[in-house]
């Protein structure tokens, strides 16, 4: 029989000498959170970790991402080699994790770094693959670098080190796999190879700032998202899509996500917006199942007021350019009010005096869509009135549809004859033999008996539409009452640079043709007309 003291000698040696890395190691498994504050120094030596509720959001969603995962595998309640893998059923789904938020507020250290590394060690995923990927090959390597960091680290190791190894044979800086099939590769967005695949493909700024207004590049980006990268997580139901990036803008890769969302072409889309200054009515508010809202309630609060106080922020934001701190601090592809056309100071009338009219001109922009099928068409009518007008130009119609070609042909013809032969009809002409031919058979068929007209306008959409914009600001337009009002302003004020909608490029033909000055490559010098 054993003695009560030999017992209690038995349970003092069991108990190691220094109980404080056991607790830690428990901690470090059950938060994402208390394993970055540990894994911090392996990464960051001279820089201390300053912690922020932004980062409590971030983790907690990162946390039901790998939640989503246990449950989804079958793994929870389960033990594999003394690990029990436990998970919060209570907790919503998430595969789908997009986040815009400032840069140097830890997006890429939190979500391509830490996060990785927790599930491969602390939570025992180690089948779990990963593709990691960036605009530019340097950026996703970098992050690789660092990963592979942490997990040679000594307190990594001995902490998780049985779990996993990196197997010799495919140990490089932009790929490496462990012995039990999981694997992380790191590359930039256009560079990813044919049939990669993985359990979380993970993109960390997705447009290079610099480039985002090129259309070519931007949609080069959306192609490869939508022609390959979508579909490369292995099994929809465990997997996720993670993103975190700077809205820069409004067709970039999140304003897609944010479309294909709306039109149910997405099931679930998780969305994280903050913004590096509080705005109460964000055009792009935070979409999430789970329980949070931003803490702050003060118009213009920093996010993080440790790091970026409201003194150094304003520094910062000192040195960028309206659209700068509007993308890249705000998360909006536009500053407040910062759209192409004031349309605010667009009047609206019931009635006007015909007697005030000069010349009418209804433009049409038939612009191409992917679909080759069908035109995308947008037209505008306005009206030039007399100098004793209270306004100069009056906006009388405008619609816009995607039709196949014949319905929009008798469109345009239906709509010519309720306008009348005192209104011109002028139709765009795209560049090329092509878009030359489209028009003049518009002028030719389409307006047969009508005043038509083909404009093949020059210079960027941007410049072509400030003549116009000069004269909403100088409170000379006006605009007829009627059911389309809403959508011709929703969509003119959603005019920026580098996005310029189909109504508002063809405000600008209409009102240019009016007044003398199509064809003619304007200057960004607003031009007054009256």
């Amino acid at each position: 029989m054993v003695s009560q003291a030999a017992t209690v000698k038995q349970l003092m040696q069991s108990i190691p000498s220094d109980p404080i890395p056991i607790m830690r190691r428990i901690l470090a498994e059950k938060s994402l959170k208390q394993f970055i504050r540990q894994a911090w120094p392996v990464v960051e030596q001279k820089k201390k970790l300053i912690w922020n509720w932004h980062l409590d959001v971030i983790c907690q969603h990162l946390e039901a991402v790998t939640n989503t995962y246990v449950i989804g595998s079958g793994l929870h309640n389960r033990t594999v080699n003394g690990f029990t893998y436990t998970a919060d059923l209570s907790l919503p789904p998430i595969n789908y994790l997009w986040i815009n938020m400032p840069p140097r507020h830890m997006k890429s250290l939190i979500v391509s770094v830490f996060w990785p590394c927790w599930e491969w060690g602390p939570k025992n995923l180690t089948e779990a693959r990963y593709l990691c990927l960036s605009y530019a090959q340097p950026l996703s390597t970098r992050d690789s670098l660092k990963r592979r960091r942490i997990m040679e680290s000594r307190w990594y190791q001995d902490n998780w080190g049985d779990r996993f190894s990196l197997v010799s044979d495919q140990n490089a800086k932009t790929r490496y796999d462990n012995d039990h099939t999981g694997y992380m590769i790191s590359t930039s967005i256009l560079g990813i190879g044919t049939g990669e695949g993985g359990s979380r493909v993970i993109i960390d700024d997705a447009h290079n700032v610099n480039e985002v207004e090129s259309e070519v590049k931007r949609q080069r980006t959306i192609d490869a998202w939508d022609d390959a990268l979508s579909t490369r997580v292995d099994d929809d139901s465990v997997g996720a899509y993670i993103g975190v990036m700077q809205r820069t803008h409004h067709k970039d890769l999140t304003g897609h996500l944010v479309e294909k969302y709306k039109r149910h072409e997405i099931e679930q889309f998780t969305h994280l917006c903050l913004p590096a200054r509080y705005e109460l009515n964000h055009p792009f508010p935070t979409t999430t199942p789970l329980p949070f809202k931003d803490p702050r309630t003060v118009e213009g609060e920093p996010l993080d007021k440790n790091r970026w106080p409201e003194e150094k922020l304003r520094i910062r934001e000192g040195r960028m350019t309206a659209w700068a701190k509007a993308g890249q601090l705000q998360q909006r592809p536009a500053p407040k009010g910062g759209s192409l056309v004031k349309v605010g100071n667009i009047k609206v009338v019931k009635n006007y005096n015909h007697r005030q009219v000069l010349s009418m001109v209804r433009y049409w922009d038939k612009a191409a869509t992917e679909d080759k099928s069908a035109s995308n068409t947008a037209t505008v009518l306005l009206a030039r009135m007399t100098d004793d007008c209270e306004y100069a130009v009056l906006i009388l119609d405008a619609f816009q549809g995607q039709w196949a070609v014949g319905y929009r042909d008798k469109r345009m013809r239906q709509t010519a004859e309720m306008d009348g032969i005192e209104v011109e009809q002028v139709v765009e002409q795209e560049p090329g033999s092509g878009g030359k031919e489209s028009a003049q058979s518009s002028v030719k068929k389409i307006f047969l008996g009508y005043r038509g007209h083909a404009d093949r306008p020059t210079g960027a959409k941007e410049v072509r539409i400030e003549p116009f914009a000069a004269q909403v600001e100088n409170d000379n337009v006006a605009m007829l009452e009627g059911p389309w009002n809403k959508e011709y302003l929703e969509s003119v004020e959603n005019s920026t640079p580098g996005s310029v909608g189909d109504l508002c490029d063809a405000t600008s033909g209409s009102f240019n043709w009016l007044f003398g000055l199509a064809g003619k490559r304007k200057s960004k010098i607003r031009v007054s007309v009256r």
